[in-house]
């Protein structure tokens, strides 16, 4: 396949995933009962990556390339992704809360906990699927890592943008697409590091779970709580160099 056809392929997956992404977002918000959303979600996510795999299958490149694949350094990749969710924890609940305080809540039980982290798992596979997988590498082939890596992050920023909630450009809004951007930079830059959708996904998956199901909230404006999510991932981005990079690179010599 050449550069322009898969450049124009990854372009014409991005606008199918976002086309579908806000279709039932505003669908399932204004219109199905809570579980019916929870379905829908589901079934979106495994439509996505079942169709990044396919795309990989006509690219007739091995999955490997595109991050699918268990990581070299099974053990340290798994003890870097929990790593960084543990500190993306800490950065965004307890560095905050220590200066506006938190609210307690009752615990969730562990079946919720199990389910919500399950349901984490398989949105950030189709997230990393496609921006990660599909589209960072093909743009990695024709471009570069560094043009790739800011297309992919731009892309998923927009996917995972909600236009029902921020729809005014206020403080808040720019913070929350900085946050989002930088995220994608993470994601990106882990993906890259580990050669693996695993850890960008494990991390991901992780994190959420954490930070969600925390019993302790912060008591802060939500433009303060989204400025420590950025510190977070301005922070664990040299710590994913520490973590997975080098250890890479110690590891294939």
């Amino acid at each position: 396949m050449s550069r322009h056809d898969l450049t124009k392929l990854s372009f014409l997956f991005f606008v199918f995933v976002v086309s579908i992404r806000q279709i039932t977002l505003f669908a399932t918000v204004t219109l199905f009962s809570e579980w019916i959303q929870h379905l829908i979600h589901v079934l979106t996510a495994i439509l996505f990556t079942v169709t990044s795999i396919l795309l990989v299958r006509a690219t007739r490149n091995s999955f490997k390339e595109y991050g699918f694949s268990i990581p070299q350094d099974l053990k340290g990749g798994v003890i870097a992704s929990l790593l960084l969710a543990v500190t993306y924890m800490l950065v965004t609940v307890f560095l905050p809360g220590s200066f506006s305080g938190f609210e307690s809540l009752p615990p969730d039980s562990p079946l919720d906990f199990g389910s919500y982290f399950l349901n984490n798992l398989l949105i950030y596979l189709a997230i990393e699927s496609v921006f990660r997988g599909y589209i960072q590498t093909n743009f990695t082939r024709i471009y570069g890592f560094s043009t790739a890596l800011c297309a992919s992050a731009i892309m998923s920023t927009v996917y995972n943008f909600s236009f029902l909630t921020y729809i005014r450009l206020d403080t808040t809004t720019i913070l929350y697409t900085l946050s989002l951007f930088l995220e994608g930079i993470l994601l990106g830059f882990f993906f890259h590091s580990s050669k693996t959708l695993f850890c960008p996904i494990l991390f991901g998956a992780t994190a959420s779970t954490l930070y969600l199901f925390t019993p302790l909230v912060v008591t802060a404006p939500d433009s303060t709580i989204i400025l420590f999510k950025i510190i977070a991932y301005i922070v664990l981005v040299p710590l994913v160099q520490i973590l997975v990079a080098r250890r890479t690179k110690l590891l294939m010599r």
